[in-house]
């Protein structure tokens, strides 16, 4: 994957200050990631909604959007997808050992809070290297490409970000409104298609973006 910040996403969290959101002729939220004809009719939306607002990039997205000013935009589009599926699964790993640990409300920021739920991912990792070192010792002795699968485990400021991204949702979008996957990066998304005059072609390299991003998800 072209990972701009190699096994720490943290790094580039998502921000979410464009809002905006379609409806249809009923007053129904307009969006699907699938296929079909509400997608096309979503990424048509997208398309004109992104180049007609104007948006500073965040101080963590800032590099993000200047390494895809240096990028073809149909590369970047697809990078992007690529990363953004990594950061989501990152996210929901950290979402999950914050539901392990904390009996009250998940948004808890305390020092003895983030550093139980450290402590929790560094258990599940442990697990898991574990169960891939026997994985790895029934496969004929082969051995794993060990960079391939290497990750940082999140540092305790990792794990804010997090929770601070989960806090904005929660907060500020409706329920119906937080799983719109293009919400916390439409930012760089604009900046990429800024310099596309033809709608066309930014319908087009958006469908890249959520294909990408599709693609690696199932992964």
């Amino acid at each position: 994957m072209d990972n701009l910040d190699p096994y720490r996403p943290a790094a580039f969290g998502a921000d979410y200050q464009l809002t905006g959101f379609p409806r249809d002729e009923a007053g129904n939220l307009l969006y699907t990631s699938g296929k079909g004809e509400e997608y096309d009719a979503y990424l048509s939306w997208l398309a004109d909604y992104l180049v007609s607002v104007e948006a500073k990039p965040s101080a963590r997205q800032e590099a993000l959007c200047e390494r895809y000013r240096t990028v073809a935009p149909a590369a970047a589009m697809g990078s992007l997808g690529m990363w953004v599926a990594e950061y989501q699964d990152y996210r929901e790993e950290i979402r999950s050992a914050v539901d392990a640990v904390q009996s009250g409300p998940w948004l808890d920021c305390s020092d003895a809070a983030i550093q139980a739920v450290r402590a929790e991912l560094a258990s599940w990792w442990e697990e898991q290297a574990a169960y891939d070192e026997d994985e790895d010792d029934d496969e004929d002795g082969e051995e794993a490409d060990a960079d391939e699968n290497e990750r940082t485990l999140p540092t305790e400021d990792d794990i804010r970000v997090v929770i601070g991204e989960m806090r904005q949702l929660e907060a500020n979008f409706a329920p119906a409104t937080r799983d719109f996957l293009d919400l916390g990066w439409r930012v760089p998304l604009a900046q990429i298609l800024k310099c596309i005059p033809d709608r066309e072609e930014r319908v087009r390299l958006l469908d890249e973006f959520f294909t990408s991003y599709r693609e690696e998800a199932g992964k």
